[in-house]
């Protein structure tokens, strides 16, 4: 989701789509989107917030820029991850966890700061509940900082640096 700056009446977003057996996380950083679904949720997402939509059995839903965003312009910019659900939950009934910022646990120590979207890290655990275990953290580091994030022996990791340069032991 960019970074992006649209002019006023420049926006584009995802009309009406299918998803089925993931979960896709939502992440913004600039601007804002709202979302409708088959099953009437809808919701507002800005700067901060998180939304986790397991689609579960399947839901058709639209992303679509914020109206201020429409009319007026500015910046989006944000990530979309989906994640696939286990075989055993790939027609689990569809849901939306929208999480505001103010909700997402942040863990800070030694230059530091982690936003605690789901699992754990530095002691602080995730709001969000999930149908497959995964940890996500918008960590952001000082410069010369460090972070040991230990993570389940069985489980896979992915480091996405946006900004920056990081070194990984």
């Amino acid at each position: 989701l960019g970074p992006v700056t649209y002019g006023p009446g420049e926006a584009v977003g995802a009309p009406d789509h299918p998803h089925r057996g993931q979960e896709t996380v939502s992440i913004m950083l600039q601007g804002g989107m709202q979302h409708r679904d088959s099953a009437g949720h809808s919701g507002e997402l800005s700067a901060g917030w998180v939304q986790w939509m397991t689609a579960g059995r399947g839901v058709i839903h639209s992303e679509m820029p914020l109206d201020d965003l429409m009319e007026n312009g500015g910046t989006m910019e944000g990530f979309q991850l989906w994640v696939n659900l286990p075989a055993k939950e790939k027609m689990c009934e569809p849901r939306y966890q929208d999480v505001p910022p103010e909700r997402i646990p942040v863990a800070e120590a030694d230059g530091v700061i982690a936003r605690v979207i789901t699992g754990e890290c530095l002691g602080s655990s995730a709001v969000i509940e999930t149908k497959t275990p995964i940890t996500v953290l918008d960590i952001r580091l000082a410069p010369g900082a460090s972070l040991t994030q230990p993570l389940p022996r069985d489980s896979g990791g992915l480091i996405y640096v946006f900004r920056g340069n990081v070194r990984v032991n």
